[in-house]
C-alpha cells in the first residue's frame, strides 16, 4: 500500500546514476526505520553504498513527510484541554499528543 501510494514520487529521471528504483529506496528506509541499526550495517545488508542508504532514507522521508502525514496524524481539536490533561497526569508541560510505536512486516517478493 505504500509503495502504491508514494512509489511515483520517488522516481529518479534517469538510470545513468545507478539510482535505487522506489521498491528498494522504501524497503531500505523501513529496514533502517524498524532496526535503528548503523547505515553501514544497512548497506551490507542491500549491497549499497552508505550514502546511497542515506540518500534512500532522506527522499522517503521527505516524501512521506510531504504527501501521507497529514492524512495519518492529526492534532486533537482541543489541545488546551488535552495540555492539561497530561499536565495532570504525569506533569509533562507543553505534551498535546503519544505516537505508539509500530511494528511494519515487510519482505521483497
Amino acid at each position: 500500500m505504500l509503495l502504491q501510494e508514494v512509489g511515483w514520487r520517488l522516481e529518479h529521471m534517469t538510470n545513468k546514476s545507478g539510482a535505487l528504483p522506489p521498491k528498494q529506496q522504501l524497503c531500505v528506509a523501513l529496514h533502517w526505520f524498524g532496526s535503528g541499526a548503523q547505515y553501514h550495517i544497512i548497506r551490507s545488508m542491500h549491497g549499497i553504498n552508505k550514502s546511497t542508504v542515506c540518500m534512500a532514507v532522506a527522499n522517503v522521508v521527505r516524501v512521506i513527510n510531504r504527501h501521507i502525514f497529514n492524512k495519518v496524524v492529526s492534532w486533537p481539536a482541543n489541545i488546551d484541554e488535552v495540555l492539561e490533561k497530561f499536565y495532570e497526569v504525569a506533569n509533562f508541560p507543553q505534551v498535546c499528543g503519544i505516537i505508539d510505536g509500530s511494528l511494519i512486516p515487510f519482505g521483497i517478493k
